[in-house]
């Protein structure tokens, strides 16, 4: 071969050698802008957790069995020295259970408001906190009457009235629901109600009580919705009856343990005794 067919050669060869090494670049070059496939998908909670001061509550926290057939509107809470009932009627025990220092009332139908039960639970120190016309009807107790819209003071604990009502509850009979605020812990309590403006417009709620019954309180339908609106940390259904389905409790509770978002806890207490 003459000089110039080897030169020739070489130069061919220099060409092949640089395509190469700029092929090769390109190529890294491309894996590395290409981001790596995630190696699974992140895994979102079905619930949320609860925060320090809610836990602590919730085990102060006792549903009581009724023996009235519309259901289980009673609560007790017993918080530091302060023992406080919700709409406590026909009380299994009643007897046993500890003297009230305030007792809330919602309305005066027979499932949540008897003044026999109140009796029972009252001593000289008892406050009854209701609506005027309940308030009117009890005697040498010591109450405070309250509106939707109005707060009162109680043994240093304030107490909100909100707004309760539905076909079943008119508005313009002043029916009521309650916050309260105890261990820095928001509590909310529905009283019987449809879910309403006032209630949608609540916020920083832990433990919101909503009474269940589909036509005469809530649905579960409605319950998803203020979980989904108000976001309370905690939901727990009452007035609904376990051990009975007359009023199709059951169906409502299965679509809020179905449905409710995982911004909220669901938690289902067991009656006592």
């Amino acid at each position: 071969m003459d000089r110039k067919h080897i030169w020739t050669a070489w130069i061919i060869l220099g060409l092949i050698l640089v395509l190469a090494t700029g092929c090769t670049s390109a190529s890294q070059s491309a894996k590395e802008t290409v981001p790596p496939s995630p190696t699974s998908a992140p895994v979102l909670p079905t619930v949320a957790p609860t925060e320090d001061k809610v836990s602590p509550m919730l085990e102060k926290i006792t549903w009581l069995r009724s023996t009235n057939p519309y259901g289980n509107t009673g609560v007790l809470i017993q918080a530091g020295t302060k023992v406080i009932y919700l709409d406590p009627v026909d009380l299994v025990n009643a007897a046993q259970l500890p003297k009230a220092d305030i007792i809330l009332i919602t309305h005066d139908h027979p499932d949540h408001f008897s003044a026999q039960t109140i009796t029972a639970l009252s001593n000289e120190n008892t406050k009854v906190v209701s609506t005027a016309g309940i308030i009117s009807t009890l005697g040498d107790l010591s109450t405070a009457p309250l509106a939707p819209g109005e707060k009162t003071n109680v043994d240093n604990l304030e107490i909100e009235g909100i707004a309760s009502y539905n076909v079943n509850h008119p508005k313009t009979s002043g029916f009521l629901g309650f916050i309260i605020t105890i261990d820095d812990t928001r509590l909310y309590f529905s009283g019987d109600t449809d879910l309403n403006p006032e209630m949608e417009s609540l916020s920083n709620i832990d433990i919101a009580f909503l009474n269940v019954r589909n036509l005469y309180s809530l649905s579960g339908k409605n319950v998803v919705s203020f979980a989904e609106t108000v976001k309370p940390r905690v939901i727990v259904p009452i007035h609904w009856m376990p051990e009975n389905n007359t009023y199709k409790d059951k169906e409502e509770i299965e679509y809020i343990q179905q449905n409710i978002p995982n911004t909220t806890l669901l938690e289902v207490l067991t009656l006592k005794p």
